[in-house]
């Protein structure tokens, strides 16, 4: 149900004293002579919407010392109450409640809500210097104007922010359709080379497939590779240890060609030794034969020449144990080289057949010199 005044009582108030009009929800009229106060009620409802005039224009002569003007509008659903006495002080009411109090000059916004009023439900029939209302006004005005009576301005603002709102989503649709075009191309084109880009993704996969095994070969060459330094390493290393050998073999050469010479000092010594006692046998014969002093002579000449023997022989006693212990020496230098030769031989074994993964072309064409030649490098 729509609002509407249904009672307006005027109490001190400009020429009405206490006026009492009740309103229809149709059309009401008000009649009479000219100065009876029908203008005033149209001021009281603008006193009572704008609290204009200022001043004690508004008071009443019939009012006394104590008396207040006082406005009071039920509506439909609010009754609003303003008053104002001669001390200036004004007071809204809102249905009876805790009044608005000390508001000087202007309306509380609570009120101006229960009240709903616009300049147009306040008019004059003949406004000062305009023409009557509605009548002579242009369709674009009594347009405007019935709008604001039946709040149709609000639908207007509704309708013109919808009709932004739906320009603004046309341009976005616009937008979305030109960019869903081009998308729309962007995508055909893909389409147009997904056979070609297919083969290309088949043609990655087969050279993934070849580049694992070439990882895969470069791995086993380069643990190959790693396994020959190792050998290498250590043919560096026999060959160290040969030629810190070979001083050991030619003093055990030189010691065998001593050995030879000493064992034929030995024989030459046992003939001698044979001699001796041979000797020894002439010197008795010679003792019985010549006397005593003769065979002292010979005794002394034969003794210094025992004792060289005896000193040669000592001498040679120890080349021969000399000779023994570096014929020791010897031997074992002889199998340690028989050891090494035979790991050697092991060693290149390994060696070439560690070169039976083939890497490439090259390596699977190498013949046993050229493989000799890098073992060697």
């Amino acid at each position: 149900m729509n609002q509407y005044l249904k009672t307006l009582t005027l109490k001190y108030f400009r020429s009405h004293k206490e006026t009492i009009l009740n309103f229809c929800s149709g059309v009401t009229v008000i009649l009479g002579r000219s100065g009876s106060g029908k203008t005033n009620v149209q001021r009281g409802v603008k006193w009572l919407k704008d609290n204009r005039p200022l001043g004690l224009r508004f008071l009443s002569r019939f009012a006394g010392k104590g008396d207040k003007a006082e406005i009071k509008a039920e509506f439909t659903d609010v009754t609003v109450k303003f008053s104002k006495g001669k001390s200036g002080m004004s007071e809204y009411e809102i249905d009876g409640g805790e009044p608005f109090s000390g508001i000087a000059n202007g309306v509380p916004d609570k009120v101006v809500e229960a009240l709903n009023l616009s300049e147009v439900n306040v008019q004059k029939q003949l406004q000062l210097g305009g023409s009557p209302f509605l009548i002579s006004d242009t369709p674009g005005e009594v347009a405007r104007t019935i709008n604001r009576i039946t709040r149709m301005d609000r639908v207007d603002t509704w309708i013109s922010s919808l009709t932004s709102r739906i320009n603004t989503g046309t341009g976005e649709i616009r937008l979305y359709e030109g960019e869903l075009r081009d998308k729309r191309e962007r995508l055909e084109a893909v389409y147009a080379v997904l056979p070609e880009i297919t083969l290309l993704v088949e043609a990655m996969e087969g050279l993934e497939g070849e580049i694992s095994g070439i990882d895969r070969v470069e791995l086993e060459l380069g643990s190959v590779l790693d396994s020959h330094r190792k050998i290498m390493r250590r043919l560096k290393g026999d060959r160290k240890w040969l030629r810190g050998v070979e001083p050991l073999v030619e003093k055990a050469e030189k010691a065998e060609y001593e050995l030879s010479e000493t064992e034929d000092r030995i024989v030459v010594l046992e003939s001698i030794t044979e001699d001796w006692h041979s000797a020894n046998g002439k010197k008795e014969r010679a003792g019985r034969i010549l006397g005593a002093e003769k065979l002292l002579t010979e005794a002394e000449g034969l003794r210094e020449e025992i004792a060289l023997i005896d000193e040669e022989y000592g001498i040679l006693n120890e080349a021969v144990i000399d000779v023994k212990d570096k014929r020791g020496l010897l031997n074992g230098a002889k199998e340690n080289l028989e050891t090494i030769k035979t790991e050697y031989d092991e060693l290149y074994k390994e060696t070439i057949k560690s070169f039976s993964v083939c890497p490439g072309p090259l390596a699977c064409n190498l013949n046993e010199d050229q493989i000799a030649q890098i073992m060697e490098g």
